[in-house]
Parts: C-alpha cells; structure tokens; sequence
C-alpha cells in the first residue's frame, strides 16, 4: 500500500489510518499516493493571494500533494494537521468546513476540515475532539469510502 506515499509522510498517515480503524466500521487502508510538490494557486475573494499548502486529487487514484516548502518549516503537530486535513478530503470525502463556535472561550473552527492551520496550541488542546470530529462526520453513504467498499470492498475517498 505504501508505494505512492513518500517515507516523510508515512507516519501521518499511518496514524490516520489508524484512528480510522477505531472509528469508522469496516475500514480498510486505502490505496494512495502523497508526495511533494509546488503549490501556489490564489484564493478567490479574498483580494489577496494565500498559498495553497495541500491539495486532494481524486480521480482514478486519490492523490495527495503536499507543498513542499511549506513541510520543511513545520512542526510535527502542522504537519499531522495538514496531513490529516487533506485525507479527510482525499479518503473520507469531506469539503471545507468553514463553521465557527465558541469554544475555550473564543471562536475557534469546529472542525479540522476548516481551510486554515489552526495555531499549534489550539490544534493540541482540542486535538481529541479535532479527530473524533474529523471521523465521526464523515457520511460515509456518500463518501468514495461507501462507493469504493461496494466496488472492491476497500476504501477510498472524495
């Protein structure tokens, strides 16, 4: 399984598949690729540009490419949030999810899925309820992960 995804990344995202065996019923590791690359596309309505760190393709193959000077300068912690982040969209079909709520006493996003690297401190403090959150909204009916396990009964994703 582990032929398309560079040894940097190998650790993230077998700890992602490892909580998704606690959390998702039936799961199994999927064939993916994640790797390097350069990313910097614009964000639309923002009037300004904001580098795009991570990015999910998937067609044939779901497709992680991550950028690669952003890696170099990030943390472990960053480096497993954008990990986590891009195969929530790659493996269990999740979209942004830009919602905020109040939590700590602040505004803080609800979920991992939100656009934007949370601060580190943040990230770790809420990092159980992050996962839980990240696994546990996944609608698997109309996720690659259902499609994928009803065409070879592995799973995929988005």
């Amino acid at each position: 399984m582990y032929s398309g995804v560079d040894k940097e990344v190998r650790v993230y995202v077998d700890r992602f598949n490892s909580y998704a065996n606690i959390f998702l019923d039936g799961y199994s590791q999927p064939g993916i690729d994640v790797g390097f690359g350069t990313l910097s596309l614009m964000s639309e309505g923002y009037g300004k540009n904001y580098d795009t760190i991570g990015l999910c393709i998937n067609h044939f193959r779901p497709t992680v490419i991550l950028d690669k000077k952003f890696w170099r300068t990030a943390s472990p912690v960053q480096r497993e949030e954008l990990v986590f982040h891009e195969l929530g969209h790659c493996i269990l079909g999740r979209d942004h999810e830009e919602a905020t709520q109040n939590l700590l006493g602040y505004t803080q996003p609800v979920s991992l899925m939100n656009p934007y690297i949370l601060s580190e401190p943040d990230y770790l403090h809420m990092r159980d309820y992050y996962i839980a959150e990240l696994f546990n909204s996944t609608d698997l009916e109309s996720s690659t992960v259902s499609k994928m396990r009803h065409r070879k009964g592995k799973i995929h994703a988005h």
